[in-house]
């Protein structure tokens, strides 16, 4: 029987081979440069998801546009439900891509040639799917591959991939093993009595980890605000009140101005666990910056 499957694997290949050999000969009769979004998603839709990528590296060997062909990569890849199992192979083939040199557009109105296709939107639409398919760990990933090609991401896109982490972030349970007395950017507790961190810390201490890094991809302080807030109110949701309350003293020591709406999720969860005295003394605070 172990021939036999082994058979069946080896035809599956040969077919998968066939199907690739296929599709690029319809790519060599015709023009990559002139291929339509549709007809690029449909020649990729004809082979198995990770020859479609391989497909996908003849387009741009031929000098086909990558933002679109990108694009059709990633539709496809979703339609098929292989989206999470191969999105760093397709991020680092943008990698591969934007490290080659390209032939320059032809000449046409300034802002219109292809070229031009914001990449970023690319890119979200990958970074968002993952998230929709909770493998927030490989979109964080994605996201500091798009950093490391120089695609800087958004301040917006940042927020999503923290929250997504955050989403399944530490419990007040598992967080109690010991006081926590988070640092200036709430670092969970190491070496605890309770061994190796569990996914929950190790996601929200990724979190954590990639908002450190925002000021250094080049993110001024006021786009931080945004990204503090989706952070304190998840935290605070999680019960991990004096994690929440630390990222506010990381606010005010690194210059970035608290929304009005971090107070009110402070004060409400202070409230909702009985420090009373604590929230009236954060109110007393906003007052005073001025943040109403």
């Amino acid at each position: 029987s172990g021939g036999t499957f082994f058979g069946c694997k080896a035809f599956a290949s040969l077919t998968e081979v066939s199907d690739l050999e296929k599709a690029q000969q319809r790519l060599f009769s015709a023009n990559p440069q002139t291929l339509t979004y549709d007809q690029i998603e449909g020649m990729l839709g004809t082979v198995c998801p990770a020859c479609a990528i391989q497909f996908h590296r003849t387009l741009l060997v031929h000098q086909s546009d990558h933002p679109r062909t990108f694009l059709a990569l990633i539709a496809s890849l979703l339609g098929r439900g292989a989206l999470a199992g191969l999105a760093l192979r397709v991020v680092h083939q943008l990698r591969w891509a934007q490290s080659r040199p390209r032939d320059p557009p032809p000449a046409t109105a300034p802002g219109t040639h292809s070229h031009d296709i914001n990449l970023h939107e690319v890119l979200r639409e990958l970074i968002v799917s993952l998230l929709g398919a909770g493998d927030s760990r490989v979109a964080e990933q994605a996201l500091r591959e798009l950093h490391a090609v120089g695609l800087e991401p958004t301040a917006s896109l940042c927020a999503l991939v923290i929250g997504g982490l955050l989403s399944h972030g530490p419990s007040p349970a598992s967080a109690s093993g010991e006081d926590p007395q988070p640092g200036l950017h709430g670092d969970l507790p190491r070496g605890s009595s309770r061994g190796a961190k569990t996914e929950k810390e190790s996601q929200c201490e990724l979190a954590l980890a990639l908002k450190a890094d925002l000021p250094l991809w080049g993110i001024p302080p006021k786009d931080l605000t945004p990204i503090y807030d989706v952070i304190v109110r998840r935290l605070a949701k999680a019960g991990l009140i004096e994690l929440a309350e630390a990222q506010l003293t990381e606010m005010h020591f690194t210059g970035v101005q608290p929304s009005l709406r971090i107070y009110n999720v402070l004060v409400h969860a202070l409230l909702k666990d009985g420090a009373a005295t604590r929230a009236v003394k954060l109110l007393n605070e906003m007052q005073a910056s001025g943040c109403s």
